[in-house]
């Protein structure tokens, strides 16, 4: 997955109307639910979360292993 791909990828997710939450799992394991549009995003291949709490999800195109349940390359 290229940058490119990878921030049009969050984008697409941040952006549906009606935003719906959605799971992330990298590639540890590690999984998280985006329930905030406003605090999830990515740029040049780098993702971010801030989820309630003040817990802060930092990832790239090479650690994300799922969105929504579907593999990046699959979500394309």
């Amino acid at each position: 997955m290229t940058n490119g791909t990878f921030d049009a990828l969050m984008e697409r997710y941040r952006e549906r109307r009606p935003f719906r939450p959605f799971e992330v799992e990298l590639t540890t394991g590690e999984r998280f639910t985006v329930e905030d549009p406003f605090a999830f995003g990515g740029r040049y291949g780098r993702g971010a979360y801030l989820a309630s709490g003040g817990r802060m999800y930092l990832f790239d195109r090479t650690t994300l292993a799922r969105i929504d349940g579907v593999s990046p390359e699959s979500a394309e």
